[in-house]
């Protein structure tokens, strides 16, 4: 029985979808030895997990490469999801007006926090990274409205309106 490669890379990777003969075969045979290493060595590549910071390396290095410079922000519970001590510093420290109500939006990396805070008829917005003290020009994307409101830098928080209470957040970075 001939065994392909693609026969090789679905036994590797989705073992149980293969026919019997076929996995005896490829088990019983130490001719497949190198494409089994091969792709059992990919797949363990896999599942590692790739800093950000060697990420953003390797796209510098790739002149060809445009990256996706947003970021989503999503709402979370301030006591359950928010692990992160800085993250808590950096949110708790926002508190000082007469905030009705406040809602705070986290990246999945933890590495931008908005929050925003009910003073009145307005909400004031703080940005906060913890990649960098300072940001300079960049937009903020509200969903489902799609406003776009546009920032100098993140040093002060800025009064806006806003028609409905965001339901996630988009950081446009330059």
């Amino acid at each position: 029985m001939r065994i392909t490669e693609k026969e090789i890379f679905k036994y590797i990777f989705y073992g149980q979808s293969i026919p019997a003969d076929i996995v005896e075969e490829i088990e019983g045979s130490g001719k497949y030895q190198d494409m089994l290493n091969f792709y059992t060595e990919l797949k363990s590549q896999f599942n590692k997990i790739i800093p950000d910071e060697t990420k953003k390396k390797l796209a510098n290095r790739i002149k060809e490469y445009k990256p996706d410079n947003t970021v989503l922000l999503i709402p979370v519970n301030f006591r359950e999801d928010l692990k992160s001590v800085k993250l808590i510093k950096y949110a708790a420290a926002t508190q000082s007006d007469n905030i009705l109500s406040a809602i705070t939006f986290v990246d999945e990396n933890n590495h931008y926090i908005i929050r925003l805070n009910k003073v009145e008829e307005k909400y004031k917005l703080y940005v906060f990274s913890t990649l960098s003290e300072g940001m300079r020009n960049f937009k903020i994307r509200f969903y489902p409205s799609n406003e776009i409101i546009g920032l100098k830098d993140n040093n002060n928080p800025v009064s806006i309106s806003l028609n409905q209470i965001p339901e996630k957040i988009e950081i446009l970075l330059n």
